[in-house]
C-alpha cells in the first residue's frame, strides 16, 4: 500500500523507513519459516476487513496483522530468533508509518 502512490509522489523519510523494515521483515519471516519446516510461498488466510481508506491507514492495518500472524508460529529456537527480529522490524515499520500519518 505504501508503494501505491499518486504520479507526482515524493517519498518521505519515514516512508522510506517503513519500506525498507518491511522488506528486512518479509526476508526474516520467510527464512524462520523454511526454518520451522514450512515452503516459503505459504501464506496464512488473510484475517480481518480493511475499513480505513487512505494507503496509510490500510498499510498500517496489514502490518499490525502481520505482526499477530507471526506470533502464532515459531516452535524452533533459531526461528524464534528471526521472529523477533521480524516483531523489530515490523514495529519499526509501524512508528514509521505512524509518523507519515501524523506528518
Amino acid at each position: 500500500m505504501i508503494y501505491h502512490h499518486p504520479r507526482n509522489w515524493q517519498p518521505t523519510v519515514d516512508e522510506g523507513v517503513a519500506l525498507s523494515r518491511i522488506d528486512a521483515a518479509i526476508a526474516d519471516i520467510k527464512k524462520a519459516s523454511i526454518d520451522d519446516g514450512k515452503g516459503p510461498n505459504d501464506r496464512p488466510k488473510a484475517v480481518g476487513r480493511i475499513v480505513q481508506p487512505t494507503r496509510f491507514n490500510v498499510a498500517l492495518n496489514c502490518l499490525k496483522r502481520a505482526r499477530i500472524n507471526i506470533s502464532r508460529d515459531g516452535d524452533k529456537e533459531l526461528a524464534q530468533g528471526l521472529q523477533l527480529r521480524a516483531y523489530e522490524q515490523i514495529d519499526g515499520a509501524i512508528k514509521a508509518v505512524r509518523n507519515t500519518l501524523r506528518s
